[in-house]
Formats: structure tokens, C-alpha cells, sequence
């Protein structure tokens, strides 16, 4: 699709001025090259969501923080029915750039509240997006939007990384690991 839909982006969570598509407007088309995809394992987190969008019901994902698509792009192209939520106009810019024919709906929108219409098989929020700055009541927020999302039995994935101490200073490397979360047995 290549029209963008409205969805909610009202900040409830008392972080005033906070606006959850600066990130995305400041690095807009900037991303894909801070953030490559050979370093970020995306082969294979695309592999691990490809095969647990295909063991349930709706063969669909919807993918909070969409950004430039550096895994939808993959998943449509592997048939998936996928769409996303995204606060950034820059960051829909830039996939939509990389992939004109790419068949994703995206809203625009916070995904601690924007809604879809529809349910999916999948909801994924990935690359540390879990640790939204606005803190719990944000992230509680995203866990009921996710589950709102879900079909019965569906899967709602979060990746994220724990930097160590020595690494909170602002100097880390991120060195993706997929772990086997037992799906399908």
C-alpha cells in the first residue's frame, strides 16, 4: 500500500513535549546507514519471524516501529502480509523509497496506542524499542496495544539487548544473538 493511514499519537504518559517521531525525523534517511543491516543479524531475525508467522493462524505481522523497513521489506517479499506502526513521516519515506511495489500498510502514529483494524499473527517490536524512554507506563501500554493486535494464540516478540556496565558510557557495539524461544513445539 502506499497510502498512509492516521493513527493515534496523543502522549499520555507525562513526558510533556515528548514526540515519538523525532528519532526518526532527525535520522530519516541517515538510518540505514548508521544502523546496517549486515551487522544486525536481520537474515536471521527475519528467518526466526518468518517461520513463527507461518506456524499460526493468519500468516500476518505487524511491526511496531517499522522504520525503514529493514525487516518488513524481507518479510513481504517472503509473502507475509505485513504491516506497521510508525511516528516518523521520514522513516515511511525511506521505505517506501527502497521498496515502491512493497505491498506493507503502515499507520502513522505512536505504537503505544495507534490501532489497526485488523489482528495479526504476530506483533513485533524489535532493536530496543522496548525501552521507550517514557518509561513503564509507555511500555505497559505497548504490551496492551500488542495484545490488541493479536489474534487468539498469537505471539507478541520483543528484541532487546542489555548493555554491560562498562558499556552504558555511550561507547558499545551491538553484536546481535537469536535465542530459541521453543516456538511451535
Amino acid at each position: 500500500m502506499t497510502r498512509e493511514s492516521q493513527g493515534g499519537t496523543g502522549d499520555k504518559h507525562g513526558e510533556p513535549g515528548y514526540d515519538p517521531a523525532a528519532y526518526g525525523d532527525r535520522l530519516g534517511s541517515d538510518y540505514d546507514a548508521l544502523y546496517p543491516q549486515e551487522g544486525l543479524a536481520t537474515d536471521a531475525a527475519v528467518d526466526f519471524l518468518t517461520d513463527l508467522t507461518d506456524s499460526l493462524p493468519g500468516n500476518s505481522l505487524l511491526e511496531f516501529g517499522i522504520g525503514t523497513g529493514r525487516l518488513a521489506v524481507e518479510l513481504d517479499r517472503r509473502g507475509l502480509r505485513v504491516a506497521g506502526i510508525e511516528a516518523s513521516k521520514k522513516m515511511v519515506a525511506e521505505l517506501r523509497r527502497k521498496a515502491p511495489a512493497a505491498r506493507i500498510e503502515v499507520t502513522l502514529g505512536d505504537y503505544a496506542s495507534a490501532r489497526l483494524s485488523r489482528r495479526f499473527s504476530v506483533v513485533a517490536l524489535v532493536f530496543n524499542n522496548i525501552l521507550d524512554p517514557r518509561g513503564i507506563s509507555a511500555q505497559l501500554d505497548i504490551f496492551k496495544n500488542a495484545a490488541r493486535h493479536l489474534v487468539h494464540g498469537g505471539c507478541f516478540v520483543v528484541e532487546a539487548f542489555v548493555l554491560h556496565d562498562d558499556a552504558k558510557n555511550g561507547s558499545w557495539t551491538v553484536i546481535p544473538r537469536l535465542g530459541d524461544c521453543g516456538y511451535g513445539r
